[in-house]
């Protein structure tokens, strides 16, 4: 539950613009193996569109609508179904195990890709543990810096800290490029956007798998 719980918070600051248009990100996700100091990692590839985020990589492709997020396992054939309910509830398990989000600027600045960055260190306190996010914002990427989800409005509306943090990002004025997320003083991801820009959909990335079985709960 600890990893949903982070995914969760991940997954809101990674990728969140106004739905005005359609975007596309690509990004480099790192997971270090504490354990053979080795590191996994994963190309992810996300559509923001009006309506719906569609998130894809090598192992899964995941829908996210204003009623349901439907999570597809490439590996297996599986999918997992939530209705809008059932991730509200989800919202409201993960505000409760954080307390309230700070974010300060640090004075540095870093150029990340094509982008001019301004280095942030956010520091929130989740299942207990001290947790620390740096985070590289760009205010010249062109694009718009409005960190909440139109399609999570109806799951975070009973998750004050979720709104908040995403708040206090958003006021930063920028777009977060890279993120690195550590828990008591330890590496836990590392993303960094490889390239973000305002795109005209192709309608076959609305396509859904299809043959696959539901996972058993």
């Amino acid at each position: 539950m600890f990893n949903r719980t982070l995914q969760l918070l991940m997954f809101a600051l990674s990728a969140a613009l106004l739905f005005s248009k359609d975007y596309y990100f690509k990004q480099l996700i790192i997971s270090p193996n504490h354990t053979t100091n080795l590191n996994d990692t994963l190309v992810q590839e996300t559509y923001v569109l009006e309506d719906i985020i569609i998130v894809k990589d090598e192992v899964s492709v995941q829908f996210t609508n204003d009623s349901s997020y439907t999570f597809y396992n490439l590996v297996d054939s599986t999918y997992l179904e939530k209705n809008a309910e059932e991730l509200a509830g989800v919202a409201m398990y993960a505000d409760s195990q954080f307390e309230e989000f700070n974010i300060f600027p640090q004075g540095k600045e870093e150029k990340i890709g094509k982008w001019n960055t301004e280095k942030y260190l956010g520091k929130v306190k989740l299942m207990g543990m001290e947790m620390e996010l740096e985070l590289y914002i760009s205010k010249d990427t062109g694009l718009p810096n409005d960190l909440l989800f139109k399609q999570q409005e109806k799951m975070n509306k009973n998750a004050p800290n979720i709104q908040k943090m995403l708040e206090k990002i958003k006021n930063t004025g920028g777009v977060v490029i890279k993120e690195v997320a550590r828990i008591q003083g330890m590496i836990t991801s590392i993303k960094e956007t490889l390239e973000a820009k305002e795109i005209k959909i192709n309608k076959k990335i609305l396509e859904r798998p299809k043959g696959f079985t539901e996972m058993k709960k």
